[in-house]
Formats: C-alpha cells, sequence, structure tokens
C-alpha cells in the first residue's frame, strides 16, 4: 500500500509533468477519521499540496538565464475515486460520502452501482464547494452488459 510520502512523489511527478490531475483509487481507502497520527485524509492532503504548489518560483538575476519552464498556475484536479465497498473498508466505522473534504477533491467519481451516492447528499457536498464535479464510472460486469454495436 502506498505511503503518504509515495503518494506526494507521485503528485509531485504530475505536477512537474503538467499533467491535469491526481487520482486516489478510493478516497474511503484514505485515513478518513485520523486514526494513524497524520490527521484525517493524510493521502488527499498530500495529493492537494503538491497539486496546489507553483512548480517554479521566480528569481531575479543580473545575468540573462534561458530558463525552460513548466506552466504555472495551472489548475490542477484531485479526483476522488469511491466505489460501492466503501462502506465496509473500517469494520465497524462505515464510511459515508459526507465525509469527504470537499476542499481536497475537485471531482468525486462514483461508482456506478454505489449505493452511498444520492441526490441529497451531492447536493450537501456541492453547497460546501460549488466547483466540485460529480463523475459516474461505467464498468462491464457480470451484472451489466454494454453492446457498443447496437443502436
Amino acid at each position: 500500500s502506498d505511503t503518504v510520502d509515495d503518494v506526494a512523489l507521485i503528485a509531485r511527478y504530475a505536477n512537474l509533468q503538467g499533467l491535469g490531475g491526481v487520482t486516489l483509487s478510493s478516497v474511503g481507502q484514505d485515513d478518513v477519521d485520523g486514526r494513524c497520527g497524520n490527521g484525517p485524509y493524510p493521502l488527499l492532503h498530500a495529493v492537494a499540496g503538491i497539486s496546489n504548489q507553483n512548480t517554479i518560483q521566480e528569481t531575479t538575476t543580473t545575468q540573462p538565464v534561458d530558463n525552460k519552464r513548466v506552466r504555472t498556475n495551472q489548475v490542477h484536479n484531485v479526483f476522488c475515486s469511491v466505489n460501492s465497498n466503501a462502506d465496509t473498508y473500517y469494520g465497524s466505522t462505515q464510511f459515508t460520502l459526507d465525509q469527504i473534504d470537499t476542499n481536497l477533491c475537485t471531482h468525486i467519481i462514483i461508482d456506478h452501482n454505489n449505493s452511498l451516492f444520492s441526490a441529497s447528499v451531492s447536493d450537501q457536498l456541492k453547497s460546501q464547494n460549488s466547483d466540485l464535479k460529480f463523475l459516474l464510472t461505467i464498468n462491464s460486469n457480470e451484472n451489466i452488459t454494454i453492446d457498443q454495436c447496437q443502436d
């Protein structure tokens, strides 16, 4: 499993490469309650902290400098994925969507058969962050058959 340092390294790489964002496989697997001693959502905090940093700092010099610059002030996205098993990750402690820190995620990706999602929860989360976007995944499994050739 990835440590906070591993996740921060990945976020730094994405930032330096000018990628549009980073996604965590399931936000429900982050330390939601802060039981590990790093506060709640240490992985999301690591991604958000790196993603919001400027990658280049301006300096002044008397000599002309030829710098190849990485784009700065670029909007970075943090995709927080929640799958249908999220409510069982912590055993007796149930994870719910309203536990998501909406200041850390720009997008929330919801599993197609996720019973945790409802319009009232999305409205509640959007009231905390009006820029928050919800995405629905469509995965092919034994319960769903997608015929992409059918009209």
